[in-house]
């Protein structure tokens, strides 16, 4: 028979025995080599991949860093920058942003690696909508930017845009959005997509936002920086980055 101490010392370590196997992922291990169709080196920006198995969405680009939620088998995602970092892509993925595994990432196009340089990088949907050329695109900020400068966020201490009053941080800092100058917004494009060009570099973006000017489009960082420009802020009254020459082609 078991002594009072004994037993009530197998009852407490009981539940850390339990603790210790929990986990939260649900994706496929991250060790593995990739296969011949993986994705490899610099992707295009706003390019459409596909997973292989299900994928891990993490918060950085490591096993370390939590996972925001698991993708499905056959899951379509955006790159939202072009290269990656100890073998994981920064991926948006249902307003989402995060980091996946590249060995489980696939272009969606078979021919993808043989692509012409000089052609446009391939873009998620079809955009057969209102085009808007010669547009200038102001960056429109950050969180950081926004919590402290724009009214309306500062005054509920996180970012509110028009068409969704609670995005993620990580969504607002990495992800592919714009907001359509007032005088061609309308409430029904809130949550639609556009195909936002300069040149032969396109990205798609997430249309959340009326802009405050009548004519001039805004954008976030990753769209900024798809077209080229580099974005920052020293103060309310001193932040930076524009894109002009840009076409902006709605669904």
């Amino acid at each position: 028979m078991l002594s009072g101490r004994l037993l009530a010392a197998l009852v407490f370590l009981a539940p850390i025995g339990l603790v210790a196997c929990a986990s939260d992922e649900d994706g496929a291990p991250e060790d593995v080599a990739a296969s011949s169709d993986a994705i490899s080196g610099a992707v295009a920006v706003g390019a459409e991949l596909v997973t292989t198995t299900r994928v891990n969405l993490r918060e950085g680009p490591s096993t370390s860093d939590g996972v925001l939620l698991t993708m499905p088998s056959g899951a379509r995602v955006t790159a939202v920058a072009a290269t990656a970092t100890d073998g994981y892509y920064q991926v948006s993925y249902n307003g989402e942003v995060g980091w996946a595994f590249g060995a489980y990432l696939k272009a969606t196009g078979a021919d993808a690696d043989d692509a012409d340089d000089d052609a446009p990088p391939p873009v998620s949907g079809s955009f057969n909508g209102r085009k808007f050329s010669n547009v200038t695109m102001l960056w429109q900020g950050n969180w950081s930017y926004l919590v402290r400068c724009d009214s309306y966020s500062r005054a509920k201490g996180r970012v509110v845009f028009f068409c969704d009053d609670r995005p993620s941080r990580s969504f607002v800092d990495d992800g592919a959005w714009i907001a359509v100058p007032r005088a061609n917004f309308s409430r029904s494009m809130c949550g639609d997509s556009a195909r936002v060009c300069k040149g032969n570099t396109c990205i798609v973006a997430k249309i959340v936002e009326k802009s405050v000017t009548a004519g001039k489009w805004e954008g976030s960082t990753a769209v900024l920086k798809a077209l080229g420009a580099d974005t920052g802020f020293s103060g309310c009254s001193s932040s930076y980055g524009t894109a002009t020459g840009v076409t902006v082609t709605l669904q």
